[in-house]
């Protein structure tokens, strides 16, 4: 199995990179992001709200951190599986938050996720609508980078060229990767 994961700060193109990938390639197994897929099943299947979600930042982590491992564990062993997201992500969002408990969890699994690639988006062009303030962006986007270099993950860096450029970018990098 091969397994890359998409990060870096909001507002990266990771999400629309993923989808063009899976796109170009079908044969690639595409993971959602965890927070997204926290916030369809709480929104679409328990009826909270976002407002409701994003005020329990404890809940929220801990759920986010369940689905990347729900998300690790599925992966086959003969696939290429591209998340968007890597469980260490998990951690400087809980750190944010002051979730020690949760950063700690996710550090614990972090090191045992095994990635073949780290790609670190840069940002893509201007910043549209977040949660966050751009501010907040950049310092979730340096402290994503700071944190894989502190776990002895090398990230490779994807530039803010055009959608079709790092779709080309990602399938060599793929292409590369040693397969499990």
């Amino acid at each position: 199995m091969t397994k890359i994961v998409l990060t870096g700060g909001p507002h990266t193109g990771k999400t629309s990179l993923l989808e063009a990938y899976a796109r170009f390639d079908p044969t690639v197994v595409a993971f959602p992001e965890p927070a997204s897929v926290v916030l369809a099943e709480h929104h679409g299947e328990k009826g909270y709200s976002v407002d409701e979600l994003i005020a329990n930042p404890e809940q929220f982590c801990g759920a986010c951190l369940e689905v990347a491992h729900r998300q690790h564990q599925s992966v086959a062993d003969d696939s290429i599986a591209v998340f968007d997201r890597g469980v260490a992500d998990t951690i400087v969002y809980a750190q944010m938050a002051g979730l020690d408990g949760i950063a700690d969890r996710a550090a614990q699994s972090a090191k045992i996720a095994a990635y073949d690639a780290v790609i670190l988006c840069e940002f893509v062009g201007t910043y549209g609508e977040r949660f966050e303030t751009i501010e907040q962006a950049m310092e979730i986007h340096q402290r994503l980078a700071q944190l894989y270099k502190e776990l002895g993950i090398r990230t490779i860096t994807m530039p803010d060229v055009a959608i079709s450029e790092r779709v080309s970018i990602l399938h060599q990098i793929i292409k590369r990767a040693p397969k499990g």
